[in-house]
């Protein structure tokens, strides 16, 4: 288990608060940039993510709103692994609602997390859009299903749009792993906030306690 607080040298809200961006912002910038960091160091093949149909709907529609298309491409059922510098993800509930998954986990007895996010917005804009979806695919059913196999259809477009915009893949000059510019956003955030990027540190945290058998590589199974 990676403790984050102890690996960055500082909790989370504390860095938001230095970097004045909102702690969900922050939060999900650090959680995308260890998920990858881990499973490149631990050889894995893909990194499968617990993303339901309602929560694509909702980012999606959010990042609509917000005007900017070329984004979109982030929410496909998968995307693909670059060679030592991103893992490959998948969304395997991807058309699986959110209710649906819960009652999944009720009936199955899978444990999971009840309680919600301290730093959680009182309303955050998602809910709002899943609450206007479920009212939506109320009044017409399918609306949600057909709604997330469009947008699977369409991402090709969606990466056009980024290439359009000058969305390049390049290699991070402080860590070595995926960045869309030349040092990616974790640690340009890391050095802003906490005085020098943190990328290599997080890599190098992952391969020790992958030879301490703190975390076990994949290829040790």
């Amino acid at each position: 288990m990676l403790d984050i607080d102890k690996t960055l040298g500082a909790p989370v809200h504390v860095i938001a608060r230095r970097a004045r961006r909102p702690v969900c912002s922050v939060c999900g910038l650090i959680k995308r940039y260890v998920i990858n960091a881990a499973a490149v160091e631990l050889g894995a093949d893909y990194v499968a993510m617990g993303h339901n149909a309602d929560d694509i709907i909702a980012y999606t529609l959010k990042v609509f709103l917000n005007q900017d298309l070329a984004a979109i491409v982030k929410f496909g059922p998968a995307t693909e692994s670059i060679d030592g510098i991103a893992v490959a993800r998948l969304r395997p509930l991807y058309e699986v609602t959110e209710k649906e998954s819960l009652l999944y986990a009720i009936v199955s007895s899978t444990p999971f997390l009840h309680e919600e996010c301290p730093f959680r917005p009182e309303v955050p804009i998602e809910e709002r859009v899943k609450e206007f979806m479920n009212k939506v695919e109320e009044e017409h059913p399918g609306m949600k299903i057909s709604y997330i196999r469009r947008l699977a259809l369409n991402i090709d477009v969606y990466k056009k749009l980024a290439e359009a915009k000058g969305w390049e893949i390049q290699r991070c000059k402080s860590c070595g792993l995926l960045s869309a510019g030349s040092e990616c956003g974790f640690c340009r955030l890391t050095r802003r906030t906490l005085g020098e990027p943190r990328g290599k540190h997080v890599r190098e945290t992952v391969r020790r306690l992958a030879a301490t058998a703190e975390i076990p590589r994949l290829d040790d199974r």
